[in-house]
């Protein structure tokens, strides 16, 4: 794995291999940024990155100078992974919490410009998280939701702005209004 723009281009992470990871690829990570346009103001984003994993993609808009990253996944092996990247890379405004998302979301006060999420693609409770995430309170007005999903499920709703397909995933981009 790659960081692919950004301050950050080009760092090399150390491998990460466990079955319960399937890390974003390169060009759907590019996609997601160039979507979002450069003139996006990451150095003004709070954002979060629901069920993290390898926190590639929080990785991706911390290069870019992201203000704060929160990254949540309730595996050890994952925020153990993204802590060490962290120190590694010497990261102090990326946060890492051990967390069933759900529960993260539902005890938090915080409200984030951008949330990212790469659920498991089977997650029966997907269509619950969307709403939460749409119709609760952890997005910022006029803050966007990026739902990363198998190509063949589709989450219309009034807030979606822009879909683009990658292969096998999808990327869908909603705006709180």
């Amino acid at each position: 794995m790659r960081i692919t723009g950004g301050d950050l281009k080009g760092r090399r992470l150390k491998p990460f291999k466990w079955d319960g990871t399937k890390p974003s690829t390169d060009k759907t990570r590019q996609a997601l940024i160039n979507i979002l346009g450069p003139d996006f103001g990451y150095s003004e984003l709070s954002v979060l990155d629901c069920y993290a994993g390898t926190g590639i993609v929080s990785l991706e808009f911390l290069s870019r100078g992201a203000a704060h990253v929160t990254s949540v996944d309730r595996y050890s092996k994952c925020v153990d992974y993204m802590r060490d990247v962290k120190k590694d890379l010497g990261l102090s405004n990326w946060e890492t919490k051990k967390s069933e998302v759900f529960r993260f979301l539902k005890e938090t006060n915080l409200t984030f410009d951008l949330v990212f999420a790469d659920p498991p693609y089977l997650d029966d409770q997907i269509d619950e998280f969307v709403d939460f995430i749409i119709e609760g309170n952890i997005l910022s007005k006029n803050g966007i939701f990026v739902l990363e999903h198998v190509a063949n499920r589709s989450f219309n709703r009034n807030e979606l702005f822009k879909s683009k397909k990658y292969g096998d995933s999808m990327l869908s981009f909603y705006k709180k209004i």
